[in-house]
């Protein structure tokens, strides 16, 4: 069993454990709870057993925040925003 990519307690049920939180989220909450998962792996994996399990799934849900933020539709920024500069 992977236990980064498919742990074997996040398939308990009829929907994995990722998908019920993305249905049941709004966008940016979801996002925050891929970024805050993210940071929970980061900050501990130096503290744990195996610290490249924790990097990966760090990097797996770092993947999947980006993933998510490639599929938004690109806005154009603001005029007068930091944003707007940066994008000229």
């Amino acid at each position: 069993m992977d236990q980064v990519n498919n742990p074997r307690h996040y398939l308990m049920g009829n929907i994995e454990a990722i998908d019920y939180m993305k249905d049941n989220m709004s966008k940016e909450a979801y996002h925050g709870y891929l970024e805050g998962c993210c940071k929970k792996y980061l900050h501990r994996h130096a503290y744990k057993g195996n610290q490249l399990t924790d990097l990966k799934k760090a990097r797996w849900y770092l993947d999947r925040l980006i993933l998510e933020l490639e599929a938004q539709p690109k806005i154009k920024p603001t005029p007068g925003t930091v944003a707007y500069q940066e994008h000229e």
